[in-house]
C-alpha cells in the first residue's frame, strides 16, 4: 500500500521513475561535495548530475557475506528481505568518508514460513496462536521479544517450529487468508487430523491445544507465564498451522546522518549534497527494533530528507 502510494504520488508530479537502472557510485566535486551518481543499465553506463543525492536503498538482509562476517552465528540465515537488500550503498559512501555505525545490530524474525521465507506476522500470534515443536508441544511463551523467541525456535529439534490457530483466529486476521492463498497454511478439521497433515503427533498436538485453552479460559497460563491478554482466544475446530523457521528481518545498522538526515563524516561533520534516510541508516533503533517503528523511520527522516535535499542551492 505505501509503495502504491509514493509511486502514485510521484507520477502525478511527474517525478522520473528508471527502472532497471542501478546506481553504482556518487559523484563528487573536488571539495568533497556529492554532485549526482553514477549508473548502469543495459546499454551501458551514464552520470545523473544533481544538487543532492538522497540514499534510501534499504537494509543489508539479503548480503549473506555480509551479514556472515558481521554476524558469524547468522550464517546460513535465509531472509524475509527481497532479493535486492544487499547493501550495495554502504560501498558507495567510502569515497566520501563517510560513517557507519552499530552494523552488527542485524534483527531475526522468528516467524519466517519454512519453505518461502514469507513472513507471518506477530499478529497471528497475537491475537491467539500457539507455537509447537516437533513433538507437539509448546515450548515458549509465544509473546516474548524477537530475538529471545527466534532463539527458542532455534532450540527445537529440526530448528522451526509451528504456528497452530483456530477458526476464531482466522476470523479475527485478514492476512490469514492470503497465507492460505499461498498454500503456507496445513488444515485440519481436528486437531488429530492436523497433526496427520503436518506431521506432527496425533495425541500430543491434541493434548496441547485442550491444555492451552484451558489456560486461556482461566486467564492464566501457569507454564510458560503468557499474559492473559496476550491469550485473547480459543484455538477452536477447524484448526490450522504454518511450519516456521527465524528469518533475518532487519538490519538496524547503517550510514549514520544527523537530525537533518545529512550524511556525517568520521569526523562528525555532514557531507556536503548527500542525505539518507530509512533502512539504510543506522542509529535510530537500537539492537532490536519495535514492530512498526521503521514505518515511522522512513516516514519522518525521509521527509526530512526530501526537503533538506530540496533547499540544497
Amino acid at each position: 500500500h505505501l509503495m502504491k502510494v509514493l509511486k502514485q504520488g510521484s507520477e502525478s508530479k511527474a517525478v522520473q521513475i528508471r527502472l532497471r537502472n542501478k546506481v553504482t557510485g556518487l559523484l563528487t566535486d573536488g571539495g568533497g561535495a556529492v554532485t549526482g551518481v553514477r549508473v548502469s543499465y543495459s546499454e551501458g553506463e551514464y552520470e545523473i548530475n544533481a544538487k543532492a543525492v538522497v540514499i534510501a536503498t534499504g537494509g543489508f538482509g539479503a548480503n549473506a557475506a555480509l551479514i556472515t562476517r558481521l554476524r558469524p552465528e547468522l550464517n546460513g540465515f535465509p531472509t524475509s528481505n527481497h532479493s535486492g537488500a544487499t547493501g550495495d550503498a554502504l560501498s558507495w559512501i567510502d569515497g566520501v568518508r563517510a560513517d557507519t555505525l552499530q552494523m552488527n545490530f542485524i534483527q531475526t524474525h522468528p516467524t519466517g514460513e519454512k519453505s518461502s521465507h514469507i513472513l507471518i506476522t506477530e499478529a497471528v500470534r497475537g491475537n491467539g496462536a500457539i507455537l509447537v515443536n516437533k513433538d507437539g508441544e509448546r515450548f515458549t511463551n509465544e509473546m516474548i521479544p524477537r530475538d529471545e523467541l527466534s532463539g527458542a525456535i532455534l532450540g527445537q529439534r529440526g530448528r522451526s517450529a509451528y504456528i497452530v490457530f483456530g477458526k476464531s483466529v482466522r476470523q479475527s486476521l485478514a492476512v490469514i487468508e492470503n497465507y492460505i492463498m499461498q498454500g503456507l497454511v496445513v488444515q485440519g478439521e481436528t486437531a488429530g487430523q492436523l497433526a496427520t497433515a503436518a506431521g506432527l503427533p496425533s495425541g500430543a498436538l491434541a493434548g496441547t491445544i485442550a491444555e492451552y485453552n484451558a489456560s486461556q479460559a482461566s486467564g492464566i497460563d501457569g507454564k510458560f507465564g503468557r499474559a492473559a491478554i496476550d491469550m485473547p482466544r480459543q484455538i477452536d475446530a477447524p484448526y490450522y498451522c504454518i511450519e516456521i523457521e527465524p528469518v533475518i528481518h532487519h538490519t538496524m545498522g547503517g550510514i549514520r546522518i544527523d537530525d537533518r538526515a545529512r550524511v556525517l563524516r568520521k569526523d562528525g561533520t555532514p557531507v556536503p549534497g548527500l542525505f539518507a534516510a530509512g533502512e539504510v541508516t543506522g542509529g535510530m533503533h537500537g539492537d532490536n527494533r519495535l514492530g512498526g517503528n521503521a514505518i515511522a523511520d522512513i516516514v519522518v527522516f525521509g521527509r526530512i530528507a526530501g526537503a533538506e535535499a530540496a533547499g540544497v542551492e
